[in-house]
């Protein structure tokens, strides 16, 4: 099944977010997105109200869309609610002595052979990796719910993923691969408690990055 227009509108706005040519604070008009992607005002109408319900926009009458930023709350709220989730699938896949998950243990095979951080494009790409192996751990769960769940959070993800790269850097890498084979690791142990030990301190922002967001923008 094709993409309908709504999506080519929302895929073309959401890119332009994450790559930072639409930078929180900026207001976007329909027309100008019209002119970008060739399409009419009302895909593009439906596509804003879809990302201001993702949360990567607040709508403004007669101003269009305003790009949000992602406050210092809003990180600090997302790893409370990713830790909630993935202990809970963590603690499953022990319990059930499972085993480490194929889909898991590929996400953390790419990320190990993942060239340089050095672009933005980079970033996003790395965090998709990233994305793919949190999320496996808590589809093997075997919870639909849950999944469901986790995956709302997906827009707050991936918007915490870069702004802890921009702080850290290339030694983001280092640090998340060093964790992720620590997971890894007690799940083939069974071994519940270092899996959510390792877990609780991988979900912990980097200090600087708390100060940096400030308030944000609402």
């Amino acid at each position: 099944m094709g993409k309908t227009a709504v999506d080519r509108a929302y895929e073309w706005l959401r890119s332009e977010i994450m790559n930072g040519s639409l930078s929180a604070g900026k207001f976007v008009e329909e027309v100008t997105v019209c002119e970008a992607t060739g399409l009419s005002r009302t895909p593009v109408r439906e596509a804003f109200h879809r990302l201001a319900g993702e949360g990567y926009v607040n709508l403004v009458p007669r101003r269009g869309a305003q790009v949000r930023g992602l406050s210092a709350t809003e990180l600090y709220e997302v790893f409370d609610v990713r830790f909630a989730i993935e202990s809970h699938a963590l603690r499953q896949l022990c319990a059930r002595r499972a085993g480490v998950p194929d889909a898991m243990r590929r996400a953390l095979d790419l990320m190990v052979d993942f060239r340089e951080l050095q672009t933005r494009d980079d970033y996003i790409e790395y965090g998709q990796l990233d994305i793919a192996f949190h999320r496996a751990g808590v589809e093997a769960s075997g919870n639909a719910l849950l999944v469901q769940m986790y995956d709302t959070l997906r827009p707050l993800h991936e918007r915490s993923s870069l702004a802890q790269a921009r702080i850290a850097g290339e030694s983001l890498r280092h640090i998340t691969t060093s964790q992720h084979q620590a997971i890894l690791q007690a799940l083939a142990d069974h071994d519940i408690e270092a899996a959510v030990r390792v877990l609780g301190e991988h979900l912990r922002p980097i200090p600087e990055v708390p100060e940096m967001l400030g308030a944000g923008i609402e």
